[in-house]
């Protein structure tokens, strides 16, 4: 019988398929190596350029499905539970609390819209090579920059013809090895991905030289796994080294089965020949010549150090830090709404209320609470948060997609031959879900896409259907509607993909503009600074238009405002800030925001008197204490306000209280801020947190009382300290009122202003709660005497003695005394 064959695909067909191909691979390597330096938020900005690249994808795919005439699509068990999953979730964001949840649905549909396009592509063999071999070069860049990182004091790089990858700054100790991540956590994860692509590189050219390199890659990105220090990639390790192990036992051992080799020792001997253990020993043994090589840099012993210290955390701490925490309000959201969920997305905008809730309802819980300035956005556990946010229908949908999985990898193992890529796919998408125990790859975009390329091509091998639908009323030339077809498609996807446009050229502008005029500030150009700020402020609001929810923009934008406003002292753009920061609560109720509110609302009083905003401050500062009991910075601004409105003893109340249940609130806030404010010249403000610094018990009140001592004599108001001397009998012990009073004295007679000592010490003995202290009296007969009033000496030590003080510590002076009144000078 005579072979038929197809005739070869026209030109068009084949770059379009191309195309498609490439676009899906740049998905891959856009979303993980893409950090950009100049934007306000390079995470955001990967999540919305993985949604644009999957929506270029599917034009492609339509442009060519419109060429051929036919639309072919590789059937997949996963795409009923996706699809029903995507459906409860669509509904929930449209029924749930918060705005942003139905921007968050479109970019979650669209990335999710790719896993067909992947499994169908993966039919060539050309497309299966060409993205394990993007995923290894993905995978090389991580480990250049991971080293990049843990060697130099600076490593970011500023390419100007292709600004679009830099490596992440770290802010602390657990972003130092961020790569283009961002962070330790997400960065070793993506690397270890690679890595098992890397180990199928290797497996499959052992034979050859080549394979050395990417046994060094290998060396490489577990050495980075390991400065990066997650305990949650280290759960990641031992099941996809299971999965690879039994995977390639039983392939082999199939392949001894055809061969009539049954016997278990021939089977198990190429495992564990001479030359696999001599390569085995010489790659341990470069593993730990180069950990010794890279441990001798100053950055690597120094995150070193925090490895050890991280892999040591008590269980006591483990037990009272971020995962118990957020894994018991996911919990609670789930009792609270167990059938529908709190609504898709909404599982950051409830978290706040939810952990408020609970430490009002349990003040004396040993769950602890968040580091100051940390928030969590997520739960740090996918599947807690699916089901908090979704409830039983998307708990169920999620156990649906985890049994297709199980069942395709057991398929995967029964086939025969075993296809070895499947293998390590396999295992790159179980070491991704049993990470998603313990942190949220799924709501990244580099982890969620590369997640779902790999259950793609789990997929494909156990896929035996084809969906094909065929355009047969299109004539064979009918350009006509073919064109208009595809200018349709191109339509809808300008259409989809502008507001993303907007948003991320928007973003790009301001934080352009901004990096300007932080260059020009040292040019000393005020109009053109103000320039570049005025436009980058422009951008910003730009970006809003199309994507108002999107990331934190109004909250940015907020703040933005807020500044310029308390730079320009305009009530009218507090007020526009502050809307800006009202809206961004709408997303996320991040206790700091209510604090910026407090903050702008506090000022826009101090500007107009307004009784309205002084409630409004102090609501939005009690809002702030009530989901973070331990933001001292709300507690203080509380008491700031009372202490502004004339309510003293409410202030001081307030303030005291918290020093109880935080000790040393007092010293590392109010006392701090006080220095804070003074180096900033507000000295009206600095003075009141000095006095209250001074007047509140604490441990550290004889150091703040003198430091508002040295305040008063810094700006030249005596009047103030004697004062506060004054007033400070009860706090202050006797030797600390005397320490002061010496301070305040000698810093006069240093300056050699005996007049003025004389007048201050007569100001402090006119002070009833003085009057008993003796060295009051001693001390104004020694600037009486300096100051040539000798008889004033003698009155005064007359009553320090009365007062308590020695005789013999008079004796000397007394005669030295009496010697200068009895001389004609003092007699006249």
């Amino acid at each position: 019988m005579r072979k038929q064959f197809s005739p070869p695909p026209s030109p068009i067909i084949s770059y379009l398929d191309l195309s498609l191909q490439l676009m899906l691979i740049f998905q891959i390597l856009s979303t993980g190596l893409y950090f950009n330096g100049y934007f306000t938020n390079p995470l955001i900005n990967k999540i919305l350029l993985g949604e644009i690249l999957a929506l270029t994808a599917w034009l492609l795919f339509f442009w060519k499905a419109f060429a051929e005439k036919r639309l072919v699509l590789i059937w997949s068990p996963y795409y009923l539970p996706a699809f029903v999953l995507l459906v409860w979730a669509g509904i929930r964001s449209y029924t749930g609390p918060t705005p942003v949840a139905q921007d968050n649905f479109y970019i979650f549909a669209l990335i999710l819209s790719a896993f067909p396009l992947w499994v169908t592509e993966f039919r060539y063999a050309r497309f299966r090579r060409l993205y394990i071999w993007g995923v290894f070069f993905a995978g090389l860049c991580f480990v250049i920059g991971g080293l990049r990182q843990l060697m130099l004091e600076e490593p970011r790089f500023d390419w100007s013809f292709f600004p679009a990858i830099t490596l992440s700054k770290g802010e602390y100790e657990r972003q130092t090895l961020g790569m283009f991540l961002g962070h330790n956590n997400a960065a070793s994860a993506y690397i270890w991905i690679t890595t098992i692509y890397a180990g199928y590189l290797w497996y499959s050219l052992r034979r050859s030289f080549f394979s050395a390199l990417f046994g060094v890659f290998i060396l490489c990105a577990l050495t980075l796994i390991f400065y990066c220090g997650s305990r949650g990639v280290a759960l990641m390790i031992p099941p996809s080294l299971l999965v690879i192990g039994v995977g390639l036992y039983l392939a082999r051992f199939k392949k001894n089965k055809e061969t009539k080799r049954n016997d278990h020792s021939q089977i198990v001997t190429p495992f564990w020949s001479r030359k696999a253990i001599v390569v085995g020993s010489v790659l341990i043994a470069s593993l730990f010549i180069l950990g010794l090589l890279i441990s001798r840099a100053p950055l690597a012993q120094k995150q070193l150090v925090g490895v050890y210290n991280r892999f040591q955390t008590s269980t006591e701490t483990l037990l009272s830090g971020t995962y118990p925490r957020v894994w018991l309000f996911s919990l609670v959201m789930v009792r609270e709404k167990p059938l529908t969920g709190v609504g898709f997305s909404a599982w950051s905008y409830e978290y706040p209320y939810t952990q408020e809730l609970w430490y009002t309802t349990y003040p004396q819980t040993k769950i602890g609470l968040p580091p100051i300035n940390k928030f969590s956005e997520h739960a740090h556990n996918d599947y807690l948060q699916t089901w908090a946010e979704l409830g039983i229908p998307g708990l169920l949908c999620m156990f649906w997609l985890l049994f297709i999985h199980a069942r395709g990898i057991w398929k995967i193992f029964r086939s025969h031959p075993i296809p070895i890529p499947a293998i390590f796919a396999a295992a790159a998408t179980v070491a991704t879900l049993v990470h998603t125990t313990v942190a949220f790859p799924f709501h990244e975009a580099a982890a969620s896409c590369l997640f779902l390329a790999n259950l793609a091509l789990v997929s494909w091998h156990v896929c035996d259907k084809k969906f094909v639908r065929t355009f047969d009323w299109l004539p064979q030339r009918a350009t006509g509607p073919r064109g208009f077809m595809s200018a349709a498609a191109l339509a809808v996807y300008i259409a989809s993909a502008y507001p993303v446009y907007n948003y991320i050229v928007g973003d790009f502008g301001a934080r352009q503009y901004k990096i300007y005029a932080d260059y020009t500030r040292g040019m000393k150009d005020p109009a053109t600074i103000h320039q570049y700020l005025e436009r980058g402020y422009a951008y910003l609001l730009e970006s809003t238009i199309y994507l108002p929810n999107i990331g934190p923009t109004y909250f940015t934008i907020g703040c933005e405002t807020y500044g310029r406003a308390k730079r320009d002292g305009n009530e009218q753009l507090f007020l526009q800030g502050i809307d800006y920061l009202k809206r961004s609560l709408e997303t996320y109720s991040y206790y700091d925001t209510y604090g910026h509110i407090g903050r702008a609302y506090r000022l826009v009083w101090e500007l107009t008197q307004k009784p309205d905003y002084f409630e409004a401050a102090v609501t939005n500062f009690k809002n702030a204490v009530s989901i973070m009991p331990t933001f001292e910075e709300g507690w203080a601004q509380i008491g700031l306000l009372y202490a502004k409105n004339g309510q003293a003893m409410d202030a001081l109340n307030l303030l005291a209280e918290t020093e109880l249940r935080f000790p040393g609130f007092i010293d590392r806030t109010i006392y701090q801020g006080a220095l804070d404010m003074e180096a900033q010249g507000d000295l009206e403000l600095s003075a009141m947190l000095f006095n209250i610094a001074s007047t509140i018990k604490n441990v550290q009140i004889e150091k703040h009382f003198h430091e508002t001592i040295a305040f008063y004599l810094r700006h030249d108001r005596p009047d103030m300290a004697v004062n506060m001397i004054a007033g400070s009998t009860e706090n202050q012990t006797p030797e600390s009122i005397t320490k002061a009073v010496t301070y305040l004295l000698v810093n006069y007679l240093y300056q050699k202003k005996f007049e003025e000592a004389w007048q201050l010490t007569e100001e402090l003995r006119k002070q009833e709660t003085l009057q008993p202290i003796k060295e009051i009296w001693y001390f104004s007969g020694i600037v009486a005497w300096i100051s040539g009033r000798p008889v004033d000496t003698l009155f005064c030590w007359e009553q320090a003695l009365e007062k308590g003080m020695p005789r013999e510590q008079l004796s000397g002076s007394y005669s030295v005394v009496n010697t200068l009144i009895c001389t004609p000078h003092y007699l006249k």
